[in-house]
């Protein structure tokens, strides 16, 4: 009984021992397995724009400010404004245009019996761009706000020209 004893026990640690070399070498399969992700985030498209009827750069100051990642800017508007650029990605976390009408410290006269017209169209949105071309889909918002009208009388001129109007709001912090 000694004897099949120990062949019995034997046999148990030969078996212990080849499935610990087993599991050893499967460990190791998997890490050769492992590949670096090489399709990483390199660019960053940015596109803005606003478009306004001639009443809101006669009656108002348009002040602009925004960031592309690479700059900060903030400046009176004259005309209709748009900014298409692609940058390199840098980890920049926030981007954003704002785009308030503020009255004018000397409001031009207006005719009591006209209507004038107010319109807008404006367009915000920040692209990720993959280093195959493609685009993140993680990494992208946008922002288009479809075009509106508004007309106000003659009356309501001297009212609706003291107001202060956030014409665009866009902000997007990535990851968030």
């Amino acid at each position: 009984m000694n004897a099949k004893f120990l062949f019995k026990t034997a046999v148990l640690c030969l078996a212990m021992l080849a499935g610990c070399i087993s599991f050893a070498s499967c460990s190791e399969d998997d890490d050769a397995t492992i590949e670096e992700d090489t399709n990483k985030l390199e660019n960053v498209k940015i596109d803005y724009s606003i478009d306004l009827t001639e009443n809101w750069f006669k009656y108002f100051d348009i002040e602009l400010s925004y960031n592309t990642g690479a700059e900060e800017k903030t400046m009176i508007l004259t005309e209709d404004w748009d900014c298409s650029i692609t940058i390199p990605y840098t980890g920049e976390t926030n981007y954003y245009c704002n785009v308030i009408a503020k009255p004018k410290a000397e409001v031009p006269a207006f005719d009591a019996d006209s209507t004038y017209l107010f319109g807008k169209e404006s367009h915000a949105r920040v692209t990720g761009i993959l280093k195959d071309g493609s685009v993140d889909s993680n990494f992208s918002s946008s922002l288009t706000e479809e075009s509106g009208t508004l007309n106000v009388g003659g009356a309501a001129m001297e009212a609706y020209t003291q107001q202060e109007f956030t014409l665009l709001k866009f902000s997007y912090t990535p990851g968030k």
